[in-house]
């Protein structure tokens, strides 16, 4: 059976109101029958920091809604809760100031060990970061994928000597390998294997060679087929030369270009896959 329990109180004029509570109850009252359809009034004055109100004899006490927000559960934040729109950071393990792309995190405050950045290509090596100077270790320490490049700090490396010609740099790297590989070398160090586009720069590169081999240099010209006319290899139109007297006179297929500094620096022309025609190869690239 429902009863009904009233909870009683005064207000400051001493006028006694009631407000009328369901309570479930199994035990019926001592005669008295509440009438279910009664309109209640309301208290003129509740206490506001009363947060139960007392119903019959039996003592139950209910839960009322003081109106304090300070009670709702707050554990679960969100972005709709405190406006924060998560910004992602990125773990810099070596401390350098550039964070390691393939360790975000995301937070609405940086979080201690993280950064903005996300440029590190090595994030266990402080010396290697973007705008680092290329050393001859081994390593890319500035980030641009390129190894053992040229920097002002790194002139020669592995037995290659460089020298600067315009905004580009130089190298002559000895040994006596087929024109494909000393490219793919050249590729290595973010060059190419070397165009020769003036005669200011055919002296600096025979200077360069000169000083490291007695004998060919690989640079960058290559022909495909027979009859076929040179190209510079990094795209570059062929319009200075400098070809030996009877040069190009290569009679195989796929030819490439030599400078040659037993001749005063001009060209020749060999297969390609021959290794055994030079000593050393030039590449070009930027400083």
């Amino acid at each position: 059976m429902l009863l009904l329990a009233a909870a009683c109180g005064f207000d400051s004029g001493g006028v006694m109101g009631s407000a009328t509570l369901g309570v479930a109850s199994d035990t019926e009252d001592s005669g008295t029958t509440a009438d279910p359809t009664a309109t209640t009034s309301t208290p003129t004055s509740a206490d506001p920091t009363s947060a139960t109100a007392t119903g019959g004899e039996s003592g139950s006490t209910v839960g009322i809604d003081t109106g304090d927000e300070t009670a709702a559960d707050t554990s679960a934040t969100t972005s709709a809760d405190t406006g924060c729109e998560p910004a992602v950071f990125h773990v810099d393990a070596d401390a350098d100031g550039y964070g390691d792309p393939t360790m975000p995190v995301r937070a609405c405050d940086m979080p201690a060990g993280t950064v903005a950045d996300a440029t590190d290509c090595n994030d266990q090596d402080p010396a290697a970061h973007p705008g680092a100077d290329e050393v001859c270790n081994g390593i890319d320490d500035d980030c641009d994928t390129a190894l053992d490049e040229w920097s002002p700090m790194n002139p020669t490396c592995a037995g290659c000597l460089t020298a600067p010609v315009g905004t580009d740099v130089f190298y002559a790297c000895p040994g006596a390998v087929a024109w494909d590989t000393a490219r793919a070398d050249c590729q290595l160090k973010g060059a190419e294997i070397a165009t020769i586009a003036a005669a200011d720069e055919d002296a600096i590169a025979y200077g360069l060679a000169a000083s490291l081999v007695a004998n060919d240099v690989w640079i960058g010209l290559r022909r495909e087929d027979y009859g076929a006319a040179f190209q510079w290899q990094d795209g570059t139109p062929l319009g200075y030369t400098n070809w030996r007297p009877g040069a190009p006179d290569t009679a195989v297929q796929v030819a490439c270009g030599e400078l040659d500094t037993l001749d005063a620096g001009q060209w020749n022309d060999a297969a390609c896959s021959d290794a055994a025609t030079t000593a050393a190869w030039l590449c070009r690239g930027p400083q």
